[in-house]
């Protein structure tokens, strides 16, 4: 098909051209901060500090705002939370702390495999 058959389609390809000329820009770009790997590295391990600091999950602690009857009522509460939720709860947080914390080292291991990669490259 050409433009000739479809008048309307002139507008549509210079749209496809500039969308496609600013894909090739990025594509660019990311291969310039990728050979250069500084960026990169840095910016995975903040990602990743920042994952490790909040895989722990900690049990609700109960609290409240009233200035005179907060205390009892915390007290309620975590009777109510030992008595009849920490059996419940306390399973599914340890094995959300064992699925985070397995992922946490798998995501250190891919990070140190990806600059032994990126030092191999540099060599060649």
């Amino acid at each position: 098909m050409s433009n000739e058959d479809h008048p309307g389609a002139a507008p549509d390809d210079a749209r496809v051209a500039a969308v496609l000329a600013q894909v090739r820009a990025e594509v660019r770009q990311r291969h310039a901060v990728a050979a250069t790997g500084t960026e990169t590295a840095q910016s995975l391990r903040v990602m990743l500090e920042g994952a490790v600091a909040t895989s722990m999950l900690v049990p609700p602690t109960p609290v409240s705002h009233r200035r005179w009857l907060g205390r009892p009522i915390v007290a309620a509460k975590r009777f109510v939370y030992r008595c009849f939720m920490r059996w419940y709860l306390a399973p599914l947080i340890e094995q959300q702390n064992a699925f985070n914390r397995s992922v946490a080292a798998a995501l250190r291991e891919l990070m140190a495999r990806q600059q032994e990669l990126q030092r191999e490259l540099a060599q060649k």
